[in-house]
């Protein structure tokens, strides 16, 4: 589980929410909600699948999904020079490609923003194994981070507070020490706390991107 000493618990708005089963809970408005579906065809898997393809990125939609979000939760407002590399793609990008990134950003920036706090990262279905998403829910965390620290290198974020910097901790700490094969698909334990992480990291998300990410006619153009 995540370090931090309030569990799955983060700030969003001002508001505490925290995990509690499968549901999150927002303490000063008693808002609950449920957590998000992840399914592949959820969170705009076949726009950003289109979008990756028509880049010719070997990025899934899932690592597409969790660079732009990292690099949107930096603050950033353009597109940082590093962002073509972690896409598997050359630089400088075309104005084409641009425009292609750009409308990427603008669906995972929607998808932060829904009042209905439907965001979520794209796992793979609850039919694959839970080695097989434990190591996908990695594998976005750490797509994040590097889109997080790609935007920040260049100065465009704004200094960090300390609760995004130990939720910054939090997700490093997943990305890098996640054991996806000590899991086991029949241990109803396990299966309980991949779910606990994995809402902890998308109320983590929602969290910092409340905080830092830039008003919307600002992201990424």
């Amino acid at each position: 589980m995540p370090s931090s000493h309030r569990g799955a618990g983060v700030l969003y708005e001002g508001q505490f929410l925290w995990s509690i089963g499968n549901r999150a809970c927002c303490a000063d408005r008693g808002l609950f909600f449920p957590v998000w579906q992840t399914g592949l065809m959820d969170s705009g898997y076949e726009e950003l699948e289109f979008i990756a393809n028509r880049l010719g990125s070997p990025a899934s939609a899932a690592r597409l999904q969790g660079v732009l979000a990292g690099t949107l939760c930096s603050g950033a407002t353009g597109l940082p020079a590093a962002l073509p590399g972690l896409l598997g793609l050359e630089a400088p990008l075309a104005p084409e490609d641009r425009r292609e990134l750009r409308d990427g950003a603008d669906l995972v920036a929607l998808s932060l923003r829904d009042p209905e706090f439907g965001f979520g990262p794209l796992l793979p279905e609850d039919g694959e194994t839970l080695p097989q998403r434990a190591a996908a829910l990695a594998q976005w965390c750490d797509a994040f981070i590097e889109g997080f620290s790609a935007g920040m290198a260049e100065g465009q974020g704004a200094e960090l507070s300390a609760e995004t910097e130990e939720i910054l901790g939090d997700l490093g700490a997943i990305a890098g020490g996640l054991d996806a094969d000590s899991l086991d698909d029949e241990d109803e334990d396990d299966e309980r706390d991949f779910w606990q992480i994995a809402e902890f990291v998308r109320i983590a998300v929602i969290s910092i991107f409340a905080e830092r990410a830039p008003p919307p006619s600002g992201a990424l153009h």
